[in-house]
C-alpha cells in the first residue's frame, strides 16, 4: 500500500477526493460564469456604440427639423439646401459633380419615386464604396473644417443636388 494512502487513512482519502472534486467543479463553474461576464460586456459595449450613433441621428434630425445653425440641409417636406448648404455646394461644386454622376446613376433611379431617388443619392455618398479622388475629398474636408461641419453635412450637400439632377433628368424624358 502507497505510503501517502496509509497516512490519510481510508476516510481522509475520501475526503480528499470529495474536496478536490469540490475545488474543480468550483474553478469549472466560475470560468464559466468569468466568460459569461466577458460576452456580456462586450455585446453592452456594442449596444451602447449603436445606441450612441443612434442617438447622434436623432440629435441631427431634431436639429435639421428645428432649422438649426449649421445645418446644410433643411428638413422640410422634401429636403433643400439652407444657405451654408448653398455655400457649401458653390465650394465643392457639388452641381458639377453631380452632373458627372448623373450617367451612372440615371439607370438606378429609373422607374424610382423622388423619396426613392432622394433615399438612393443619400445611401450612395454615406457608403462604403462611395470614395471621391483625393482632390475632391481633400476639398469636401477643408469646408467641412472651414465651417465646423462634419464630412457627412457636406456629402449630403452632394446628395441633394444629385437627386436634384435625377430628378430634372427624370422629368426631362418623360415631359
Amino acid at each position: 500500500m502507497p505510503t501517502w494512502v496509509a497516512i490519510l487513512g481510508s476516510a481522509g482519502l475520501g475526503a480528499t477526493v470529495t474536496v478536490l472534486i469540490f475545488v474543480f467543479r468550483w474553478a469549472w463553474k466560475r470560468a464559466r460564469w468569468e466568460g459569461e461576464v466577458d460576452t456580456d460586456r462586450a455585446n453592452f459595449r456594442e449596444s451602447l456604440s449603436r445606441l450612441q450613433i443612434a442617438v447622434d441621428r436623432i440629435l441631427r434630425r431634431l436639429i435639421r427639423l428645428t432649422g438649426g445653425e449649421g445645418d446644410t440641409v433643411a428638413g422640410h417636406s422634401r429636403l433643400s439646401l439652407t444657405p451654408l448648404g448653398k455655400k457649401v455646394s458653390d465650394k465643392i461644386r457639388a452641381k458639377d459633380w453631380a452632373n458627372e454622376l448623373v450617367p451612372e446613376m440615371a439607370s438606378k433611379a429609373a422607374g424610382k419615386v423622388p423619396y426613392e431617388i432622394q433615399e438612393m443619392c443619400m445611401n450612395l455618398v454615406r457608403g462604403s464604396r462611395f470614395s471621391p479622388s483625393p482632390e475632391r475629398r481633400g476639398l469636401v474636408l477643408e469646408v467641412a473644417f472651414d465651417h465646423g461641419l462634419h464630412e457627412a453635412d457636406v456629402l449630403e450637400v452632394l446628395a441633394i443636388e444629385l437627386r436634384d439632377a435625377l430628378l430634372a433628368l427624370q422629368k426631362e424624358s418623360s415631359g
